[in-house]
């Protein structure tokens, strides 16, 4: 009897230190790192990937000791769902209660900046984009010739040419290029609506005099803007192309414009025989 109350004394004894240590292991885990700082990974996270599939990761790449004590971890904090896609950069020195703190949340999201200048085309435009690391100009330019997307943004024609607004825009780095336009065009809108808004009568004498309508405002508000860099020329340009194509003393009712023949040289995919000689100066 003796020596099986030691038996069994002995066996509560080791169950109750069993126990204590795995007390003792989860209170402490959260913040027990690995390893060292010189212990180094980048691990990409996946949209819905699974929390078992992240804790396998992190082990496979030495910033974590026990993936299963990771998961436990994660789940008693009720944030396995939470964890966020993207590419981190951790360090073994890096305790699970802050690599769990990282991935819930998630990897700062970089935005670089862009400027597009007034005048600008939708070539420069797409140039501009891809310079600052928003999209690449081909699919800049494959979307703003994109006729499904003018008519979704309500763009008359086959080409964003002219609704691409002038302004400093900040988007994320790889914004898709339909997306970034839309942003632009949107803009663009706004803005013009605040100025037809304000300046009801003078939009109403150009529709009854000329005809025009809001593409045919932005036409010639962008012919007078590539016919000078001086905004105070401006007015007296615009009178100059509306009277050539009002007064019966100028016939034919054609503007002359340089402009047109350097767009036309160098923006539209199909150029004429001339334009495809064209160098860059009209002589």
């Amino acid at each position: 009897m003796k020596r099986a109350a030691k038996i069994v004394a002995g066996t509560v004894l080791a169950l109750a230190l069993a126990t204590g240590g795995v007390a003792w292991f989860a209170a402490t885990y959260p913040d027990r790192a690995a390893g060292g700082p010189e212990i180094k990974a980048q691990v990409v996270v996946e949209h819905h990937a699974t929390l078992g599939a992240i804790a396998r990761r992190l082990a496979a790449k030495n910033i974590i000791n026990h993936p299963l004590w990771f998961r436990i971890y994660a789940g008693e904090r009720g944030v396995a769902q939470k964890i966020r896609a993207g590419q981190y950069h951790f360090s073994a020195s890096m305790t699970p209660r802050e690599l769990l703190d990282k991935l819930v949340a998630g990897v700062p999201v970089e935005e670089v900046s862009v400027t597009i200048p007034e005048g600008k085309n939708l070539v420069e435009v797409a140039a501009l984009l891809d310079r600052a690391g928003v999209t690449s100009d081909e699919a800049a330019l494959e979307a703003a010739r994109d006729p499904a997307l003018c008519h979704a943004l309500g763009v008359p024609g086959d080409t964003l040419e002219g609704y691409l607004f002038p302004d400093t825009y900040r988007f994320r780095r790889g914004t898709q290029a339909k997306k970034a336009l839309t942003v632009m065009v949107r803009h663009g809108q706004q803005i013009y609506a605040a100025l037809k808004a304000k300046h009801e009568t003078d939009f109403e004498r150009l529709a009854r005099t000329y005809k025009f309508g809001d593409r045919e405002v932005i036409l010639m508000a962008s012919l007078v803007e590539k016919e000078t860099a001086q905004p105070l020329e401006r007015p007296r340009i615009a009178g100059v192309f509306l009277n050539r194509l009002r007064l019966p003393s100028f016939v034919p009712h054609v503007l002359q414009t340089d402009p047109t023949i350097v767009y036309g040289c160098t923006v539209p995919v199909r150029k004429s025989a001339a334009c495809k000689k064209f160098e860059g100066r009209i002589r």
